[in-house]
């Protein structure tokens, strides 16, 4: 069995002074801010966006927010150097050492993401399969996501700070050959597999109820019903119309979610294989390696373009955006033309 033991830093892949590496570092800030920007921009659309389910609408906010934060802590990871500015040398803080530069803490934020979007498949299946108890079990729904979310994502990123340690005032990444397979075998299973099928299987039954499922619009002229109506109760009609409405907004935003499902799932199998290279000592994907910094860009690069994932399939909120823009436009025109009145001519 042998043993390596790894400073956690990008200081053997970063070179301070280096004028093309400045430039790569400015560039991925600069990149991953207007992420975080646009994410907190569209999270705003969104509360004047209406949207029939309570729960959706708060997974939508999430979405956001989570992306956001995820861009953000990539670029204190890279401005930082993993971190290391926080932590003085030959002095190690155990908690930057354990939860930051261990990598804890990318990995929380990033499984939340992946939580959230499972639970955002988990909503569409609720909506669909059970829109009559939908609205009645939102709130035991909501519960269930936003404790599952946390919790999981902290469960399934401990193998990080398990596998950190401090050694001669230094925090170092301290593994066994076999360690680090059982690590991988973990990642793969909690952070990759679970929540791809998961997906995968709420989607596709989803998408074949939903095929299945009638609306309002598709449904047979009220002359040629009225006889089942009369034996129907108000209290029966008012539950399917409550069904078919929060059908319909699942069905407006479902695509949403199966196109994030699907980015998603690529990006896991992308991280399936980099981890599997990584134990055959194929190539280094550590938490200190070049390569990790570079998958961990391509991650917060999709997080900070999902917005647009989000507003092109969301009709409502492409309208709420554009209705937003046209006043920002009128009121900035009547500022200038009045400015323009009190300017005295020259």
């Amino acid at each position: 069995m042998t043993t390596s033991v790894r400073v956690l830093a990008f200081s053997g892949t970063y070179h301070s002074g280096r004028l093309s590496e400045t430039v790569e570092i400015v560039t991925m800030d600069v990149v991953l801010s207007f992420g975080v920007l646009f994410n907190l921009y569209t999270t705003f659309a969104l509360t004047r966006t209406p949207i029939n389910s309570l729960l959706s609408k708060l997974l939508l906010y999430n979405q956001n927010a989570l992306d956001g934060s995820y861009c953000f802590v990539i670029i204190v990871v890279i401005c930082s150097h993993n971190f290391t500015l926080f932590s003085p040398p030959g002095n190690p803080i155990p908690f930057v050492c354990y939860i930051l530069q261990s990598g804890f803490l990318n990995v929380f934020c990033r499984t939340m993401v992946v939580c959230n979007i499972v639970c955002q498949c988990a909503d569409r299946f609720w909506a669909v399969i059970y829109p009559r108890s939908y609205r009645i079990h939102t709130k035991r729904y909501i519960i269930v996501c936003y404790l599952g979310i946390p919790l999981y994502s902290a469960c399934a990123s401990l193998s990080r700070a398990f596998l950190t340690v401090i050694v001669d005032g230094h925090c170092d990444h301290h593994t066994s050959s076999i360690t680090e397979r059982v690590v991988t075998t973990f990642d793969t299973v909690f952070r990759y597999g679970i929540p791809v099928i998961l997906m995968i299987s709420l989607n596709i039954t989803v998408m074949r109820k939903l095929r299945r499922t009638r609306l309002p619009s598709d449904a047979p002229p009220v002359a040629s019903i009225q006889s089942t109506t009369d034996l129907t109760t108000d209290k029966d009609q008012h539950e399917k119309s409550s069904a078919n409405k929060v059908l319909a907004a699942q069905k407006a935003i479902l695509i949403n979610t199966v196109v994030l499902m699907s980015e998603l799932s690529i990006l896991q199998v992308v991280g399936i294989t980099m981890n599997v290279l990584d134990a055959l000592d194929v190539i280094d994907f550590s938490v200190d390696s070049r390569a990790r910094l570079y998958f961990m860009f391509l991650l917060s690069t999709f997080s900070a373009i999902n917005p647009f994932l989000t507003i092109l399939s969301m009709k409502s909120l492409r309208l709420t955006i554009i209705h937003q823009w046209r006043e920002i436009i009128t009121v900035t025109r009547s500022m200038i033309m009045g400015c323009y009145k009190r300017c005295p001519t020259i």
